[in-house]
Order: structure tokens, then sequence, then C-alpha cells
């Protein structure tokens, strides 16, 4: 099973890298306008710098998220990960929490480290996802079902959560 953005969440993500991509493009023309040669073809770099920023993030933001099986929770990620593999006997609970204006399943290992997934997510507007919680109890259901409750050898007594 796989925990990915929604397509809203992708074409939010693609917005917005497009709008820092047109930003950056429009110094050209603030430039040309500054020393006195500004045509009406320089804001084309703005138009253009939009596009290719959402055309290019948006399939990068579809690629990030999570896999579960019945052996734990895999990260999906492009670079840099926010968690490894966490298998069910390591994690000791599994919740909902915010940062910033996201709602992010956080995960916590009998360590005491806690890992923040990448997909499922919510948040505000584009970041909305309307099957969150159905998300995050199917989640926490399989964590149920696949982890032991025998207390594993080198553990950390006391971690319980």
């Amino acid at each position: 099973m796989y925990f990915r953005p929604t397509w809203r969440q992708v074409v939010g993500r693609g917005l917005f890298a497009g709008l820092i991509v047109a930003a950056l493009a429009a110094l050209f023309p603030l430039w040309e306008a500054a020393r006195g040669t500004f045509e009406w073809t320089d804001v084309l770099p703005v138009a253009g710098g939009f596009v290719l920023g959402a055309c290019l993030a948006a399939p990068l933001a579809y690629r990030s998220g999570a896999s579960v099986d019945e052996s734990g929770v895999h990260p999906i990620a492009i670079g840099r990960s926010t968690f490894g593999y966490a298998p069910w006997t390591r994690i000791v609970d599994i919740r909902p929490e915010r940062r910033g204006t996201r709602t992010v399943p956080v995960i916590y290992l009998d360590t005491g480290e806690m890992l923040r997934m990448r997909a499922p997510y919510t948040g505000p507007v584009f970041a909305a996802d309307p099957h969150f919680d159905e998300k995050v109890f199917m989640l926490r259901n399989l964590w149920e079902t696949y982890r032991t409750w025998l207390p594993q050898p080198g553990a950390t007594p006391g971690h319980d959560r």
C-alpha cells in the first residue's frame, strides 16, 4: 500500500514551485527596466519560468510518500528522506501531529526517535486531504495487525507511549 500526495497537493506544490521560479525570473525585467532597455518581451521569462517550475516540481512531488507492507513503513523519496525504514516491531505509537500548517502522521520508535512521514498529510487550501483521517486509521490498523505485542530484545523499558 502506498501513501502519496493527492492530486490537489501535487498541483499545489507545482504552483508554489512555479511561483518561486517566476519570482526569480521577474528579476530580469526589473533589471532591464532599471537600465532603461525594457521591452514587453522581457516579461516572457516570467511566464515561462512559472510553467517550467510547475511542470518540473509536480512529478517530483508525486514521487514522495511512504510504502507500507507487512514488514513495516518504507520511505518513498527522491533525494533525502525525512525517515528511514521503520519495522512494525520497533514502532511504539503512530499519531497525527501538527507541523506548521500541516497535520502529518508521526511514528514513535522504541528508541525514543520520532519519524515524520511525508505522506499522507493535510493542511489548508491545496494541501487538504479529505481522506487523511481514514489513511491514518488504516496506518494504525496495519501497525496493530502486524506488530508483535511481546517485548523485543534490546528495547528500552519504559518507552511505551
